[in-house]
């Protein structure tokens, strides 16, 4: 089916996204910014699986919630000392807190109480088992999972002091203040070369993250980064174990409209693979090199529209590396793409490294130019001093 023959269903479908984000808190203000957590993620019939495999007799007939609460370890085990909120967004809530036997800072993630149920409590759980399944410098370490004293899943996790690349990402002046980084565009393409291993690593280990975006991106204060929020990740290959949600049974549309590839709007689209990640890799480069995201509009019509058609205009004075790159991570068709994240971070790291060449020749240039200027002046030696 052409994807324009779609273009009303899925515009139906993103208007009752945010009609219904309207009436919940998110991490931004705009609906095209924030995260779109799947309407029909059917979490219980593959988490149940995880449960009873957590428990040492089959009880099919109880709810997710109870077979959590007789598989998770009671939260005061843990001692911890909660304390402010650090930040919240449509479904979760993280807070600070005091690991007592450690005697370290973490922080904790658990439910809005206005979201509270089994389904998101499944999500959750899920959420820290897949993070916790990928330990690499720049994955937010999971410490525990364990059930607070309503029986809710608590995540115990790394606490980051730092900032999100989207609050410095175009912010030269913070850049330098914090990191001594001058060159704004130099310092976002290394950050997004480091991105695009982590991602690479979650390939490997057969996960699609599909939430790639600088607002998911925490960089600590001696430059550390960590890609979060793998609420919405889904497993490329079945473990048997059901703790993770399937890539091949992701129908429904989920991600962050500015980003969003085209296979993201669910439905009759193609299947969620690395090229999804990839796509997204190439959102972000559209975004450093532009001031924005790639999808905007005045209505939900034009935003699918963009997504559809994945043609993003770009200004004539973005060097040709780089415009190059954008235009193959974002193709519309999948195939098209990169084949890797691997591929873009040496595609990037070429890109840098022609531009340090540049940078060499012009200032040899400049140089050459001022020491001929020198010769050629009356303060120059002559050709007889010279002789003598």
């Amino acid at each position: 089916m052409p994807y324009s023959d779609l273009l009303p269903e899925l515009t139906k479908t993103l208007e009752r996204y945010r009609a219904r984000s309207e009436t919940s808190r998110t991490a931004s203000n705009s609906f095209l910014h924030a995260t779109i957590i799947p309407e029909v993620h059917d979490p219980n019939r593959a988490g149940r699986r995880a449960w009873t495999a957590m428990l040492s007799a089959e009880r099919d007939s109880e709810s997710p919630s109870s077979q959590l609460r007789q598989s998770l370890p009671e939260a005061t085990g843990l001692r911890l000392d909660l304390g402010d909120t650090l930040g919240e967004g449509g479904m979760g809530l993280v807070r600070s807190a005091n690991q007592c036997s450690m005697g370290r800072a973490v922080a904790v993630k658990t439910l809005r109480e206005e979201v509270v149920d089994d389904d998101n409590a499944m999500r959750l759980v899920r959420e820290a088992w897949l993070t916790g399944s990928l330990e690499h410098p720049n994955v937010l370490p999971v410490y525990d999972v364990a059930l607070d004293g309503n029986g809710m899943p608590m995540v115990v996790m790394r606490r980051i002091e730092g900032v999100d690349w989207a609050d410095i990402i175009h912010d030269a002046a913070e850049i330098k203040s914090r990191f001594g980084e001058g060159e704004l565009l130099t310092h976002n393409l290394r950050i997004l070369a480091q991105l695009c291993q982590v991602v690479a690593f979650a390939h490997d280990r057969g996960f699609v993250h599909r939430d790639i975006k600088p607002e998911n991106v925490r960089i600590g204060l001696f430059g550390e980064l960590y890609l979060l929020d793998w609420g919405i990740a889904v497993a490329l290959n079945d473990d048997e174990s059901g703790r993770f949600p399937l890539a091949k049974e992701a129908k429904e549309m989920a991600g962050t409209p500015s980003y969003m590839a085209p296979e993201m709007l669910g439905g009759d689209m193609p299947p969620l693979t690395e090229q999804t990640d990839v796509y997204l890799l190439g959102a972000v480069l559209y975004e450093i090199v532009c001031g924005v995201p790639p999808h905007d509009g005045t209505s939900m019509m034009a935003v699918v529209s963009s997504i559809l058609s994945s043609n993003p205009d770009i200004s004539s004075s973005i060097p040709n590396s780089l415009t190059s790159i954008i235009r193959k991570c974002m193709a519309a068709n999948p195939h098209d793409r990169f084949s890797s994240a691997e591929q873009i971070r040496a595609a990037l790291l070429d890109h840098l490294r022609l531009r340090e060449l540049e940078d060499v020749l012009t200032d040899s240039m400049t140089k050459l130019e001022e020491l001929t200027e020198l010769l050629s002046s009356e303060l120059a030696p002559t050709a007889k001093h010279l002789a003598a």
